[in-house]
């Protein structure tokens, strides 16, 4: 597992979901976006 900061220029991985998956973990099953690399990816 990686971690690091969220900045112009670098590359991430990142799941945008509508619900704070901490509350209900089914907010993870509809992404509203996907990340990979720094690029969108479609769902």
């Amino acid at each position: 597992h990686l971690a690091g900061a969220v900045e112009a220029g670098r590359q991430a991985d990142l799941l945008f979901v509508k619900g704070n998956p901490l509350d209900n973990l089914l907010n993870l099953k509809q992404p509203e976006m996907v990340l990979k690399r720094g690029k969108r990816v479609r769902l």
